[in-house]
């Protein structure tokens, strides 16, 4: 019973964890201050933005082949009307999962301290186990066997791209622009955040820099956006199901 209530907990507040985690790993980073590479910290950044780029690209993939009505934002009850089993389903069970990951421990490694990437690892780890045995027990009662058959040639987690099967459905865009749009602003508050963290902690002083208001300004402008397009222009004008 505990940890059905634990894991309800989780996929619930799922969204709003990651930056309650984000704000400790930063206290804990600032009290015990273990740069990754003090003397080659540009090269550490440049190989974070990759890995950034990796896990975006791969999310979007995976959210523009998906079925609708699954892998969704639900906070109450899990849905899925269909099974995925191509594209990024075909080499992986939780892609999503998989992305975000490198997502979290990708902005910790901007801020090049070993405190918050290694944040980033314990916050894949506690958050998205727990999703996992939900997300499985869900599946497994409603989809039965085509599911137990899926997951059996299927890799739980990591990826492996020579099981890779083409979708047969085209790439949803508007699906994409219309529901990602927070993931991106999240994307651009995290390194902005790891950013700020990681300069104050080198110079011993909170500089703003003109690169900190793009992030910012780039963050308002997908919200206001996103929103729109999605209220407005997907589900008022078009009447799109996403």
């Amino acid at each position: 019973m505990y940890k059905k209530e634990y894991e309800n907990f989780i996929f619930r507040y799922r969204g709003q964890i990651p930056v309650i985690a984000l704000c400790l790993f930063l206290c804990i980073s600032f009290l015990f201050e273990m740069p990754i590479a003090p003397n080659n910290v540009l090269s550490v950044r440049i190989t974070a933005i990759i890995l950034i780029g990796i896990g975006f690209l791969y999310r979007c993939f995976t959210v523009g082949f998906a079925a609708l009505h699954t892998s969704g934002r639900n906070r109450n009850m899990q849905v899925a009307h269909d099974l995925n089993t191509l594209g990024a389903y075909s080499i992986a069970q939780h892609p999503l999962y998989f992305a975000n990951s490198i997502l979290w421990v990708s902005i910790g490694l901007i801020s090049n301290q070993w405190g918050l990437f290694f944040g980033g690892i314990c916050l894949s780890w506690f958050v998205y186990r727990p999703l996992i045995r939900r997300e499985t027990q869900f599946l497994s009662q409603t989809f039965g066997t085509k599911y137990k058959e899926w997951i059996k040639h299927t890799p739980l987690f990591w990826p492996n791209p020579f099981l890779f099967k083409k979708p047969n459905t085209p790439f949803d865009w508007w699906r994409l622009f219309a529901t990602e749009y927070p993931t991106w602003i999240s994307i651009l508050t995290g390194i902005l955040t790891s950013l700020l963290f990681s300069n104050a902690i080198q110079e011993d002083a909170l500089e703003w820099r003109g690169a900190y208001s793009v992030l910012v300004l780039t963050s308002i402008l997908i919200g206001i956006l996103g929103r729109f397009f999605k209220y407005v222009v997907v589900r008022k004008w078009l009447k799109k199901s996403i």
